[in-house]
């Protein structure tokens, strides 16, 4: 297994300097949160200059020696697109050009939330299941075409059809595309009431592609940096090993709580050490 960690490119002449520091901390991969944002920033560029931006992000990240594993694609926070047809096509169009830019950037993955055209309360499953079918099947489509995988991930709230990682993974299955596989993300997972060591185990190598990790206090979205606060990270490690993943650890929660501050990148790196010692 890797190491990695989330980046985001600032173009600014700052970013060769900041992933010598990432790697000389331990970190060989890369989870790039550029694409995350829909309304400033890379995503809001014409074809020209969102292809030279991301190849420029590659070129980056290849010449200091740092993996490009990863990316997390669009997401707005509240959801206000997803619940209307004008909504979905500007969505799927978005979609697309995140998993264009992945490519891109030399990544093979891309981590995305699914649709909740109904909040996060639990209204109308079968209506969330059939848009979420519908919507990632399109979207796996056209990541095919890149060679990008788009990777599902489990979501914090216990009420929501794909918060618990099994509803996730059986909406992967029956979508059926090898373009579609899942992110774990830990900490949602225990946000659910579901060890992530058990999540795994579900899962299975043939559907686990990326990680999001992360640690809490079983009840809210903290993003604690692991060993923080309640989930198993021995049984976590172990359930990994056993299922043959070989693919990267991405931290994606820094704070300490008891510290009341964020990790820097040197402290979170020797918890990735801890994390891969207990394999």
């Amino acid at each position: 297994m890797k190491t990695g960690i989330t980046w985001h490119y600032r173009g600014n002449g700052s970013d060769a300097a900041t992933l010598e520091k990432l790697k000389s901390d331990g970190y060989a991969t890369l989870d790039l949160q550029n694409l995350v944002g829909t309304e400033e920033g890379i995503m809001t560029f014409g074809t020209h200059e969102f292809e030279k931006t991301l190849k420029e992000i590659g070129r980056t990240a290849a010449e200091s020696g740092m993996e490009l594993w990863q990316t997390h694609g669009p997401w707005v926070w509240p959801v206000i697109y997803d619940g209307s047809p004008e909504g979905v096509v500007r969505r799927l169009r978005q979609m697309e050009k995140a998993a264009y830019g992945t490519a891109l950037a030399g990544a093979k993955y891309m981590a995305i939330h699914p649709m909740m055209p109904y909040g996060v309360n639990g209204e109308e499953p079968e209506k969330t299941k059939e848009m979420n079918l519908d919507f990632w099947y399109l979207v796996g489509e056209k990541a095919k075409e890149y060679g990008t995988v788009v990777c599902l991930e489990n979501m914090p709230w216990k009420d929501f059809t794909y918060g618990s990682p099994y509803p996730v993974l059986d909406l992967v299955k029956e979508i059926g595309l090898p373009s579609v596989k899942m992110t774990l993300d830990t900490g949602h997972s225990a946000d659910c009431g579901v060890s992530p060591a058990d999540a795994v185990r579900a899962i299975g190598k043939d559907y686990l592609a990326i990680l999001h990790v992360h640690d809490n206090d079983g009840v809210r979205d903290n993003h604690w940096l692991p060993f923080e606060g309640t989930i198993d990270w021995k049984a976590f490690m172990t359930a990994l090993k056993d299922v043959g993943f070989d693919g990267s650890l991405s931290i994606e929660g820094s704070f300490l709580p008891k510290a009341n501050r964020y990790s820097d990148s040197k402290e979170s790196g020797e918890v990735c050490r801890r994390l891969l010692a207990l394999a």
